[in-house]
């Protein structure tokens, strides 16, 4: 958004312009027809599973439940998010769209893109670290997270998503059919990339995996003197935790991993795929999980 307030269009914009961008320099896409029917397909099948989802946690009995509150908050970021990552980048892929078919509008979808993505990430972690402090001390994670207080948190977590507004935003590349920093000029990689991204990512990892390592080695020692009924209780929101954060964590790993391996065709799919997988397949994972407990 940077670009809009100092210099108020993308088209007087030296790096954004695709004024001078020519035919031998602009990365024309040819059509990829199947994948992005499949990508639609997708997008509206997990739209609808977190639909569903949602329909169900919004019930008092699961958002008076802090980590509920998370993840009612994912899942409306992630049915966002699902318009760009699956629909819209569908759409692209069958056209065989390229940056300047439509700048403002890609442009845009980038800025969203980082906003919702770094939300998620924060919230994640935010969920995580909930579920540290209810395995380790409970009244501890009651003090920090218990009533409206989480709101509070989760309303943290959306402002450090807001900060990516500055930063400069992903934008659809044809060539690796998914959301990069230079989709235009080649050899010119450095100007367009995102430190900030690249920061957030390791730190995420690195985050989520050292938490999990400590509610690991908690749950191993405490719930042998838990109660079965809640010991089961607990292993259930931990396990839905898990799933809601497990392709978020893969997700910003292939990401961060970008920084010492070069990006090719393959891994930057992956990439792409494990990117749907962290907004779509939650939401199939917390209903099923969710009719299962009501069952129950």
């Amino acid at each position: 958004m940077q670009v809009y307030l100092e210099y108020g269009s993308l088209r007087r914009s030296p790096l954004y312009s695709c004024e001078n961008v020519t035919d031998l320099l602009a990365h024309k896409g040819e059509p990829a027809t199947l994948s992005g029917i499949f990508y639609i397909l997708y997008g509206i099948a997990a739209q609808i599973a977190y639909c569903l989802a949602l329909s169900v946690i919004k019930d008092k009995e699961f958002l008076s439940m802090s980590c509920y509150k998370f993840m009612f908050t994912l899942g409306i970021l992630d049915s966002l998010c699902i318009i760009i990552s699956c629909e819209l980048t569908g759409y692209f892929l069958v056209v065989g769209a390229w940056y300047c078919m439509f700048p403002n509008v890609m442009f845009l979808c980038g800025v969203a893109v980082d906003v919702i993505f770094n939300s998620c990430c924060a919230l994640c972690f935010l969920l995580v670290c909930n579920r540290f402090f209810d395995f380790w001390k409970p009244h501890i994670g009651e003090t920090i997270f218990g009533g409206n207080r989480c709101w509070f948190i989760v309303l943290l977590g959306l402002c450090y998503g807001f900060l990516y507004l500055w930063t400069p935003p992903v934008l659809f590349s044809p060539v690796f059919g998914t959301w990069i920093y230079n989709p235009l000029i080649p050899g010119n990689e450095n100007t367009f990339s995102s430190i900030y991204q690249t920061i957030n990512n390791m730190s995420l990892c690195i985050g989520i995996c050292v938490v999990y390592i400590l509610i690991y080695i908690i749950n191993s020692i405490k719930l042998k003197h838990v109660q079965t009924g809640k010991s089961k209780f607990q292993k259930q929101l931990f396990i839905q935790s898990s799933l809601v954060c497990l392709f978020t964590f893969t997700t910003a790993t292939i990401w961060a991993s970008l920084v010492i391996i070069p990006p090719t065709q393959f891994i930057m799919h992956i990439g792409h795929l494990s990117w749907q997988m962290m907004h779509g397949i939650k939401g199939l994972m917390i209903g099923s999980l969710q009719c299962r407990q009501k069952r129950q």
